[in-house]
């Protein structure tokens, strides 16, 4: 029997992670990355835990820029909603995409 996840269709398909050998930081300066977060406290209509409030945000953007240390010149920050973000691109210019924002139903189905 299949489980309901957050209120996600039960059919819906999720594609296994495969690591490849080296992961991401084997590419250096062959790719660009590109970090894409509001970085700042949600709307009260946001209730997850993280929706932390903005001075822990400021913490996590420092964590990651010195975790992309390494790769800087290859790094593109954006301080904005992932929609507002995808805006940003020409469509097929990303070779891949990995997405960690707000974990609300609509917003995962937007």
């Amino acid at each position: 029997r299949q489980r309901r996840r957050h209120g996600l269709p039960e059919d819906l398909q999720v594609a296994p992670l495969t690591p490849w050998a080296g992961g991401p930081g084997c590419l250096k300066e062959r790719v660009r990355y590109v970090a894409v977060d509001a970085w700042k406290k949600q709307g009260a209509d946001y209730n997850d835990t993280a929706n932390a409030p903005s001075n822990v945000q400021v913490v996590n953007l420092r964590a990651t820029i010195d975790l992309l240390a390494p790769f800087w010149s290859a790094v593109q920050i954006v301080q904005q909603p992932s929609l507002s973000a995808a805006r940003l691109f020409e469509p097929g210019s990303l070779h891949f995409v990995y997405i960690d924002a707000r974990h609300d139903y609509a917003s995962v189905l937007a």
